[in-house]
C-alpha cells in the first residue's frame, strides 16, 4: 500500500542528477565491485536532509537498477527515502559554447517508479522506452543501444558513437508525450546548453518551445548565480530551477553540495507538486523552515473520551502530528472536524467561541503540543487553568456572521483588532474632571447655603448689610465726646483678638519644635550605633526656639499695652461722668465688633471662594478644548494605527506586498460620532418634565422641546455647551443663556437631582460615550458596512482578522465558506493564505475543495465517523493511490485510498479543482484512478 506521510508535506533535499560508475561518461575509475562499494557509501554519507536522489545515467537505466539491487535487496542506503530513475538524453538541438563549439540539448527524463516493484519497472522502461528510440536522424532505424553506438561508431567504441550520434528532439518529444509515458515522466532540461539554444536572440521560438515542452531546468551552478538563471527564466514562464553537482565522481561527494529543497511527500506525485506550486521548491543552503522562525502547533492527542455528557459521539485514540504551514480539515457532515478545533479551544479555555464549546466534557488527557519561535516545546492538558495565557487566533463556525450582522459589532471588533482603546480620556483625566465638578458643587452648595429663613448666610448682599448693621449700631450708641475713646477701645480689642491667636500659634510651634527634636535626636542616636565608626551629629533648634520665645514676649507685651490702654480708657469714661454704664456700654461695643470681625472675615473669605469658582469654573471650560484635543488626537491614532497596519518598517517587501494584497480595497479611518438620538435619550431623564410635555396643539414632542432648549445638534455644540457658551435657548424671545446660567438661576427646568445627573451626563466618560466617542469607519470598496451584504462584511472582517498580527500566532479558521463570498475565496482568500502560511500555522475546517486544493494545503487531515466514533488520518495533498475491490465493511474505513481521493470523494467540486489547478499552469488534466476487477491492489495515479 502506498506510505502515507501523516505530517503531511516536508522540506527535504531532492538530489536528481547523481551519474553511477555504468554512466556513459564519468570518472569514477571502473565499474568493478570496489567502485560501486565506494559509491554506494557516499550515498549513505549524503547530509540528513537528502531523502531523495535520482539515479542520472544517459539513455540508459542499468547503473539505477544496480543501485536498487543494494538498496532492495542488501539493505543499503536506508538514509533515502527515494530513489529515482533520470535518463539523460542529449539530443540534436544545438547551443553554442561561448561561440567555439556546439553543445547537445540535454533532456533528462525522469521516470515514475515505484521501488518495491522496481525490476518490472525497470524492464518496462527499457522494453517500452529505450529501445522505441532511434539512434539518431542518420539511423533512423537503428534502435538505442550501447551496441547500436559502437556499431555506428566511426572508431568502433562506444566512447565515439555517443559523441557523434544522438537521437532525434521530436522522436523522444513525442515518446514522452505519448499516452503511455505522458503521466509517467518528469522532464528536465540542462540549463547551459538550452540558454545557448538562442545565441543572440535568432531563433527564440525554437528555445520557448523546448521550454515548454519540459517541466523543470537543470543547472550545476554556484549559489550565488541561481538568482540571475531564474531572472533569465522568468522571461519565458514559471517553470521551477533545480540545483545539484551533476556528480560523475567520488571526489564531488567529498564538497558535496546540492541546495534543491522541495516541500512534498518523497514520491513521484510529490516531485509534480512544483508544477502546480512553484513555491514548494526552494534553492538555499540552509533548510527553509529556518527562513521563518514560528510558533505552531505540532501535536494533538486524542484520547479515547466521550465528548458530550449527553450524547454518545466520542473520539477514537489518535495522535495527529500538525504540519507548520497550512493544515486543512475535510470530512462529511457530523464526522467531527469542528469538534477537533473545539477541543483545542476547550483545552486552551476559549470557552466563549462557541455555546457547543461550553458544553463539552472536559477531555482527560487531551493534549496539545506546542512548538514555539526556539523550537521548544510545551505541553497543553484539557482543564489547566494556565492554558489561558497561549497567544493564538481562532475564528469559530458561525463567528463571523455573528459579528458582521451588526455593523456597530463590527465596528467595536475592528477597534479591538486595530489594538485602540474606547476611552477617550485616561483615569488620571477623569478623576481630574470629576474632581473639579465635585469641587464646584461643594464650592455653589457653599455660596447657596441658607438658614431657617432662607438667607443665604454665605453671600456678599447677607453679609454686608450685617456688618453695616453692626457698624450703625455701635454710631448709635456714641456721640462725639466718647467716639474717640470707643473707637481706641474697639481697635485695641481687635488688636488683641488677632495677638490671642497668634500667641497660641507661637505655643503649639514651640511644642511641635519640642516633640520633634526630641524624636530626630533620639532616631539619630540609634543611627549613631553603627559599625563604621560614622557619627552623625543631634539637631538643636535653640536658636529658633529663642526667636518664637522673643515673639511670644513681644505679644504679650502688646497684649499688656492693650490691656492697659482700655483700662485708661475704662478710667477717663469714669472721670466723665458715665461710670455707672461703662461695662454695659463697652461690653455691647465689643460684642458689635466681634459680629463686624465675623461677617468682614465671611466677605473675605467670600471672595475667596469666588475666585476658587472661578478657578473651577474656567479649568472646567478648558476641559472642553481638551477634550476637543483628545478626540482629534484618538481620530489621528486610528489613522495611525491603520497606516502601521498596512506598513510595517519592520517587515520585508515580500511581507509588504502580502499585507497590501490582504487589505486591497480596505480602508480604515477614524471619525468623531455624536449621536443626537442617544443624547436627548439620556438627557431626558434629568429635565423636568413637566417644563417639557408634549404639545398637543403643535404635536411637539418631549424631544423636540428638549432639542429646542439644549439646541445641541452635534458634537461642536455640545463643546460650546460644556465650555460655557451661551447656547441654552429659555425662549425665543429671551436672549440665550450658558450651562451655569441654568444650573445657577433655573433649577426648575431640572428634575430633583437633576445638576447631578446633568453634570454626570455631559462630563463622565461612562455618561458620554453613550452619545460621543471616535469610532473607526471602515470602508471596503468605497461602501461602508452597512451598504455592505454579510458576505461582503465577512469578508472586510477577515481581511483585518487576517493583517493584524499576521506574522507570528497560529490562525485557526473554520468553515470560512460559510460566512464569506465565493468569489473572495476563490480570488482573494486562497491565494493569501498560500502566502500568509509561510509566516503563520494556518489550520482550517472546510468542505470547499478550492481552498483546500489552491491554496496548496500542507496537510490534509481527514475526519471519520462510525457508529459515534470520530477518528482521523492525515496526510499531503499529493498523496494519491485507491485500493481497488475494497470492501465497505472493513474496518480500515479511512485507509482504503489516499488523501487526494478522500479529498474528491469528500468535498463537492474536488475533481474540478485539481483540475482547474493545472490548467492555471497549462497542465493537461490526468485520469486519477486505474481500476482492475481482479484481486485487490494499490494502483497509483
Amino acid at each position: 500500500m502506498s506510505v502515507i506521510y501523516p505530517k503531511g508535506a516536508d522540506w527535504r533535499i531532492w538530489d536528481l542528477h547523481i551519474h553511477t560508475p555504468k554512466s556513459i561518461e564519468n570518472n569514477y575509475g571502473g565499474d568493478d565491485d570496489k567502485v560501486w562499494e565506494e559509491f554506494i557509501s557516499k550515498l549513505e554519507q549524503l547530509p540528513e536532509a537528502v531523502k531523495v536522489v535520482g539515479i542520472n545515467d544517459y539513455y540508459f537505466i542499468d547503473g539505477y537498477e544496480k543501485v536498487m539491487d543494494y538498496k532492495i535487496n542488501k539493505g543499503r542506503m536506508s538514509n533515502l527515502e527515494l530513489i529515482l530513475p533520470v535518463l539523460e538524453f542529449r539530443v540534436d538541438t544545438f547551443g553554442t559554447n561561448n561561440g567555439k563549439n556546439f553543445l547537445k540539448t540535454n533532456l533528462h527524463i525522469l521516470f515514475n517508479v515505484e521501488m518495491e516493484n522496481y525490476k518490472a519497472e525497470v524492464q518496462d522502461i527499457k522494453d517500452e522506452f529505450i529501445s522505441r528510440v532511434n539512434l539518431s536522424r542518420h539511423h533512423p532505424t537503428k534502435a538505442l543501444s550501447r551496441k547500436s553506438f559502437v556499431e555506428a561508431s566511426s572508431d568502433g567504441t562506444l566512447q565515439k558513437g555517443f559523441e557523434e550520434h544522438c537521437p532525434k528532439t521530436e522522436e523522444v518529444f513525442e515518446l514522452i508525450k505519448g499516452d503511455r509515458w505522458r503521466e509517467e515522466v518528469f522532464l528536465f532540461l540542462g540549463f547551459k546548453e538550452w540558454v545557448n539554444t538562442d545565441k543572440g536572440n535568432q531563433v527564440k521560438p525554437l528555445k520557448q518551445n523546448l521550454y515548454d515542452n519540459v517541466d523543470a531546468i537543470f543547472t550545476a551552478s554556484k549559489l550565488e548565480d541561481i538568482p540571475k538563471k531564474q531572472d533569465t527564466l522568468s522571461a519565458f514562464g514559471t517553470k521551477s530551477l533545480f540545483h545539484s553537482l551533476d556528480i560523475h565522481d567520488l571526489t564531488t561527494f567529498d564538497n558535496y553540495s546540492c541546495n534543491t529543497w522541495i516541500k512534498a511527500d518523497p514520491t513521484f506525485e510529490g516531485l509534480k507538486q512544483i508544477s502546480h506550486e512553484p513555491k514548494r521548491i526552494k534553492i538555499q543552503y540552509n533548510n527553509p523552515i529556518h527562513d521563518n522562525l514560528k510558533p505552531y502547533f505540532s501535536e494533538i492527542r486524542i484520547p479515547e473520551s466521550k465528548i458530550f455528557e449527553d450524547k454518545d459521539v466520542s473520539f477514537k485514540k489518535c495522535d495527529l502530528s500538525l504540519n507548520r504551514d497550512m493544515v486543512a480539515i475535510i470530512g462529511g457532515r457530523g464526522t467531527g472536524k469542528s469538534l477537533l478545533l473545539d477541543s483545542i479551544a476547550k483545552t486552551l479555555n476559549k470557552t466563549d467561541f462557541t455555546k457547543r464549546v461550553t458544553k463539552m466534557n472536559s477531555l482527560q488527557d487531551f493534549e496539545i503540543v506546542y512548538s514555539h519561535e526556539d523550537s521548544s516545546l510545551s505541553e497543553y492538558y484539557s482543564g489547566n487553568s494556565e492554558n489561558n495565557f497561549l497567544e493564538y487566533t481562532h475564528v469559530s463556525q458561525s463567528e463571523v456572521q455573528s459579528i458582521v450582522e451588526d455593523p456597530k459589532k463590527l465596528g467595536q471588533t475592528i477597534f479591538g483588532l486595530l489594538l485602540l482603546h474606547s476611552n477617550t480620556l485616561t483615569e488620571g483625566e477623569e478623576a481630574t474632571i470629576s474632581n473639579i465638578n465635585s469641587e464646584i458643587k461643594v464650592l455653589k452648595d457653599w455660596f447657596f447655603t441658607e438658614d431657617e429663613e432662607g438667607n443665604r448666610i454665605n453671600s456678599n448682599d447677607y453679609n454686608s448689610r450685617l456688618k453695616s448693621d453692626y457698624e450703625k449700631r455701635i454710631q448709635s450708641i456714641t456721640n462725639e465726646k466718647n467716639r474717640r475713646l470707643i473707637e481706641k477701645y474697639t481697635e485695641n480689642n481687635k488688636s488683641n483678638n488677632i495677638s490671642i491667636k497668634l500667641k497660641e500659634e507661637t505655643e503649639e510651634l514651640l511644642k511641635y519644635i519640642d516633640e520633634t527634636q526630641t524624636h530626630i535626636n533620639n532616631k539619630i542616636k540609634k543611627l549613631n550605633e553603627n559599625k563604621f565608626d560614622i557619627t552623625v551629629d543631634t539637631i538643636d533648634l535653640k536658636s529658633h526656639v529663642q526667636s518664637i520665645e522673643d515673639l511670644k514676649n513681644k505679644i504679650k507685651d502688646s497684649l499688656k499695652n492693650s490691656s492697659q490702654e482700655n483700662n485708661q480708657i475704662e478710667k477717663e469714661f469714669r472721670e466723665k461722668g458715665l461710670e455707672g454704664d461703662i461695662s454695659t456700654l463697652l461690653s455691647k461695643v465689643k460684642g458689635f465688633q466681634d459680629e463686624i470681625e465675623k461677617h468682614d472675615d465671611k466677605l473675605k473669605l467670600n471672595e475667596k471662594k469666588r475666585n476658587e469658582l472661578a478657578d473651577y469654573l474656567s479649568r472646567r471650560k478648558k476641559f472642553s478644548e481638551y477634550l476637543k484635543h483628545r478626540l482629534d488626537q484618538q481620530k489621528d491614532d486610528i489613522d495611525k494605527k491603520w497606516d502601521e497596519l498596512k506598513s510595517n518598517p519592520s517587515w520585508t517587501k515580500k511581507q509588504r506586498k502580502l499585507i497590501e494584497k490582504i487589505l486591497d480595497g480596505i480602508n480604515v479611518y477614524g471619525e468623531i460620532l455624536f449621536d443626537e438620538d442617544k443624547f436627548y435619550e439620556v438627557i431626558e431623564k434629568c429635565v423636568n418634565g413637566v417644563k417639557f410635555r408634549t404639545a398637543r396643539a403643535n404635536n411637539e414632542s418631549k424631544i423636540d422641546k428638549l432639542k429646542k432648549f439644549f439646541n445641541v445638534r452635534n458634537e461642536r455644540d455640545y463643546l460650546k455647551l460644556i465650555s460655557n457658551e451661551e447656547i441654552i435657548c429659555l425662549d425665543l424671545d429671551k436672549p440665550y443663556i450658558s450651562l451655569e446660567m441654568l444650573l445657577d438661576y433655573y433649577p426648575e427646568f431640572l428634575s430633583g437631582d437633576g445638576e447631578s445627573e446633568l453634570i454626570s451626563i455631559l462630563y463622565t466618560s461612562t455618561e458620554r460615550e453613550k452619545y460621543l466617542k471616535v469610532i473607526p469607519r471602515v470602508e471596503y470598496y468605497g461602501k461602508k458596512p452597512g451598504e455592505l451584504s454579510i458576505g461582503q462584511r465577512g469578508t472586510l472582517f477577515i481581511s483585518l482578522k487576517l493583517a493584524t498580527d499576521p506574522f507570528s500566532n497560529p490562525f485557526i479558521f473554520d468553515q470560512p465558506e460559510d460566512d464569506l463570498d465565493n468569489k473572495f475565496i476563490v480570488d482573494k482568500l486562497m491565494p493569501v493564505l498560500n502566502d500568509l502560511k509561510e509566516y503563520r500555522q494556518i489550520i482550517v475546517v472546510t468542505h470547499n475543495a478550492n481552498i483546500v486544493v489552491n491554496a496548496d494545503a500542507d496537510q490534509v487531515i481527514v475526519a471519520h465517523n462510525d457508529s459515534e466514533s470520530l477518528s482521523y488520518i492525515s496526510g499531503s495533498l499529493e498523496n494519491t493511490f485507491r485500493v481497488v475491490n475494497y470492501d465497505s465493511e472493513s474496518s480500515e474505513t479511512l485507509t482504503h485510498q489516499g488523501i487526494k481521493e478522500h479529498v474528491c470523494e469528500i468535498l463537492e467540486g474536488g475533481e474540478d479543482a485539481f483540475e482547474k489547478r493545472e490548467k492555471k499552469y497549462s497542465l493537461k488534466s490526468k485520469q486519477l484512478f486505474t481500476k482492475t476487477n481482479e484481486e485487490t491492489t494499490v494502483v497509483n495515479s
